[in-house]
């Protein structure tokens, strides 16, 4: 069965990540009502457990004792042991302080900040692979940490991916020793009453979310950036782009942020910028409509490149083979200095070879140029022999 976004249960990867505090039976919950109750089940490949120091132990010894382990007893109870499900000691995520120090417990500013980007380091790898479907339960732990497990799913999460929490109902919600509906019903005494099993009724709430995970461009994020790194940058990536060429300076500058780069990559993205600007169409180097470059000729002179680099153009034998490599230079150095914001700003392709087209996808009130030579660059190429 091929994956589909609407069926999360068709991916190869199918992950369950849960975050709690010291109830670790919501994990159990969780996979019960999906892997069990589901319609249709989504039974985990593998599964991972986000908690402090503390809750790691719990868990420890709740769900994996492989003798009284109540996640062992679920599969066994319900035969999900017939599809091998990656969940051990490696699965389970102890957030740790700036200098690795493992947290009991997340008392102040800083311990939320480690809790934080312990989760959406987590996420991150997890969402960045399209094999996987990810399962995010927001149900245990304390507040901050089912929100910043519920927030990094949005930043993060494509339409494969769901969150939820799972409701239990009285008086099993305050009863340590529920963990799940066992297959053979059985009897529990809560606070000196004497309760069944059966009576228990387990909701899985979907919450929906605004998933931006496709939008933002996972690789754009730098891998080991923190969560306000993270929110930072697909913030910046929602701004309004501006672009700034600079011909005194030889720089650009793109969302705010000053970048140096080399005179090649400079004249391509100023010649593409001063040609958006104007509202000129993109460039093409075949048929008909092919572009003149002596134009792109005259700003890599007025750079000062190297006549190495200008052999080509001085030749007339200048064409797409020569610049594309450059525009896939030009976009990787946009996308490593500006993350997901470098979509605003790179040259972009339509049609197929050899008549594709390139241009810049920004409006002309979203450039500018600066510098003392620059306006005769634009009237050579506006009136020129440009297209």
């Amino acid at each position: 069965m091929s994956a589909n976004a609407a069926q999360p249960h068709t991916f190869e990867r199918r992950i369950l990540v849960a975050v709690s505090g010291m109830s670790p039976q919501i994990l159990t919950e969780t996979l019960f009502k999906l892997a069990v109750e589901g319609a249709p089940r989504f039974v985990p490949t593998e599964i991972h457990l986000v908690s402090t120091a503390h809750g790691i132990e719990l868990a420890r010894e709740t769900l994996l004792d492989h003798g009284r382990g109540q996640y062992f007893q679920l599969l066994r109870d319900y035969r999900l042991d017939a599809e091998p499900i990656d969940f051990g000691e490696r699965n389970l995520h102890v957030i740790c302080d700036a200098d690795g120090r493992p947290l009991d417990d997340i008392h102040d500013a800083a311990a939320n900040r480690s809790a934080a980007d312990c989760i959406v380091d987590l996420l991150r790898g997890f969402c960045s692979d399209h094999t996987a479907a990810v399962h995010a339960s927001m149900a245990g732990g304390r507040k901050t940490m089912g929100f910043y497990l519920g927030y990094a799913m949005s930043l993060l999460g494509r339409p494969q991916d769901r969150l939820s929490h799972v409701l239990l109902n009285r008086p099993f919600e305050s009863c340590r020793d529920f963990f799940y509906p066992p297959a053979t019903p059985r009897e529990l005494t809560i606070g000196g009453e004497t309760v069944n099993t059966a009576d228990a009724r387990l909701t899985l709430a979907d919450i929906p979310i605004v998933l931006l995970g496709n939008r933002t461009a996972l690789e754009g994020l730098q891998e080991g950036a923190g969560y306000s790194e993270t929110v930072r940058r697909l913030q910046d990536s929602l701004d309004e782009p501006q672009l700034m060429i600079d011909f005194d300076a030889g720089t650009v500058r793109a969302h705010g942020k000053r970048i140096r780069m080399g005179k090649v990559l400079f004249s391509i993205l100023a010649w593409l910028a001063i040609r958006a600007r104007e509202g000129l169409p993109p460039v093409q180097f075949t048929g008909a409509e092919a572009v003149d470059t002596r134009t792109l000729l005259a700003v890599m002179e007025d750079v000062g490149a190297s006549e190495r680099s200008l052999s080509a153009l001085h030749a007339g034998t200048y064409g797409v083979e020569d610049f594309r490599p450059n525009c896939s230079k030009l976009n990787s150095r946009l996308k490593a200095e500006l993350g997901p914001a470098a979509a605003h700003y790179q040259v972009v392709q339509t049609g197929k070879r050899p008549f594709a087209r390139y241009a810049l996808g920004l409006s002309p009130a979203q450039i500018q140029i600066r510098g003392c030579d620059h306006e005769a660059l634009v009237g050579q190429i506006t009136k020129g022999v440009m297209q």
